[in-house]
């Protein structure tokens, strides 16, 4: 299980947090607006607003394979990773993405 850089400004310890019944998207923004500036989550993953899970699979797999760390060298690529990870499993989820929806706009 991927333990996710707080040098990337504070994400989610891991996945598990996703879980965790007090889980609040707005406090892993700021990380991952400061790795993907000025981009939503639809942007970071190249979707639409719209898009279906399955859309949403099939974007986060070729996106992952771009920033996995084993395949690219840049600084931030394990941080960039792990935030694509997590706007994943946001947007994957419906009372998340819903959430994320809702706050967005405000946030």
């Amino acid at each position: 299980m991927p333990i996710f850089a707080t040098a990337a400004g504070g994400l989610a310890s891991n996945l598990t947090a996703l879980e965790a019944p007090g889980f609040r998207i707005s406090s892993n923004m700021a990380a991952i607006k400061a790795l993907f500036p000025g981009l939503t989550l639809y942007e970071i993953l190249g979707v639409p607003k719209t898009a279906s899970t399955e859309e949403l699979k099939k974007a986060y797999r070729k996106k992952a394979l771009l920033y996995h760390p084993d395949r690219n060298s840049e600084e931030t690529a394990k941080e960039k990773f792990q935030a694509l990870s997590l706007a994943h499993s946001i947007l994957a989820d419906a009372g998340k993405r819903s959430e994320y929806d809702r706050t967005a706009s405000t946030g």
